[in-house]
């Protein structure tokens, strides 16, 4: 990274086949060698950024505030954010938080922007014309945000003079590509649970006759469920909407509790029944998980499914044909709002007629 405005640089040694980094603070000189040989990093590349890492590194252990100068790297950037605003903001919200911003940032952002000032709002457009090759515009949207929030922390530590304004794919684009969600049907959903045995058909069997969400299920507590009465009550932080709900156990639910449990053996009440689990195999098209393989199995056309939350759907479009009241639906899928629920409210020609005889 020669040139004088740079506060680091990267040399080579005599008699040395690795790169090493130069930089001097409070008076004093560090030269440390990069894991990194001349032979493979000929142009620098990788040992200017390793070299920027380590320059900001020591700075920030010596307690000394650093304002980027304008030509570092995008990757030491990306570094120090996730080493700092990031981790940060991961003790506040989940580890999954920092992982997922962090890799939108090192997959997509970086690989198009290897210096900063190069992310301006007319390169982000010329970006998200090649992104949407490869990636749905939804995906791009949060994308957008997560470069847009990125970009701020630039600006305040003054690696840019200001923040470009990224646009972002709006509501009716992400709606076009959106592919419409749809629920089994009675037949579907029995002969999908046909299909599956173990674990997977407890999982799946609780889901999809209890609408909970797999988060949730993924939380509850043995202690939680009252085997006497049926109902599993959630404290506030185990739910998305941070509000304690009982949710009811109809038997073939609270029978793959059981099974569950007594497959696990000995069960800690402050340990969850089911954990962490994942039946969609996460790779994107080829759709090889065991739901993916049980629905082909059982026949079952997989557009618009979507592995988990398909029950949930499943549950609350069942109920809803059935003829369930509006508070009935709020009741059943916990939300606080008429909303979501009445989208699962389809009246039949029969429940129009008799509605028009009772007037």
């Amino acid at each position: 990274m020669g040139g004088n405005r740079k506060p680091f640089h990267v040399r080579a040694k005599a008699g040395s086949p690795f790169w090493w980094a130069d930089f001097t603070i409070k008076g004093k000189r560090y030269r440390p060698v990069l894991d990194l040989t001349r032979a493979d990093d000929p142009d620098q590349g990788r040992a200017t950024q390793a070299a920027g890492t380590l320059w900001l590194e020591e700075r920030r252990r010596q307690g000394i505030k650093t304002a980027a100068p304008p030509d570092v790297d995008t990757e030491t950037l990306i570094i120090r954010y996730v080493a700092t605003e990031l981790a940060a903001q991961a003790r506040k919200r989940a580890a999954r938080y920092l992982q997922i911003e962090k890799l939108r940032l090192n997959l997509h952002v970086l690989p198009r922007f290897p210096l900063i000032n190069g992310l301006t709002a007319d390169a982000w457009d010329l970006a998200v014309a090649d992104l949407h090759r490869t990636l749905k515009l939804d995906t791009i949207r949060k994308i957008t945000f997560s470069a847009g929030v990125f970009l701020r922390w630039c600006a305040k530590i003054k690696a840019i003079a200001s923040v470009p304004e990224l646009r972002a794919p709006s509501d009716e684009e992400c709606a076009l590509e959106l592919p419409e969600r749809r629920a089994f049907t009675r037949e579907e959903r029995d002969r999908f649970l046909l299909q599956l045995d173990g674990r997977p058909r407890r999982v799946y069997t609780v889901l999809l006759f209890t609408a909970l969400r797999k988060v949730s299920l993924e939380r509850m507590l043995p202690r939680w469920i009252n085997w006497q009465t049926g109902y599993v009550v959630f404290p506030g932080l185990a739910l998305k909407k941070r509000k304690p709900k009982a949710f009811y156990l109809r038997k073939e639910a609270q029978d793959a509790i059981r099974e569950e449990m007594a497959a696990r053996g000995s069960l800690d009440p402050d340990k969850p029944v089911f954990g962490k689990f994942d039946f969609d195999g996460h790779n994107g098209a080829a759709r090889s998980g065991i739901f993916w393989t049980a629905c082909r199995a059982a026949g079952i056309p997989l557009q618009g499914l979507t592995a988990h939350h398909v029950c949930r759907h499943t549950a609350a479009t069942i109920a809803g044909n059935d003829g369930a009241t509006l508070a009935e639906l709020m009741r059943l899928g916990g939300w606080d709002t008429a909303a979501m629920a009445m989208k699962y409210m389809h009246a039949s020609d029969e429940q129009a007629r008799k509605v028009v005889e009772r007037l």
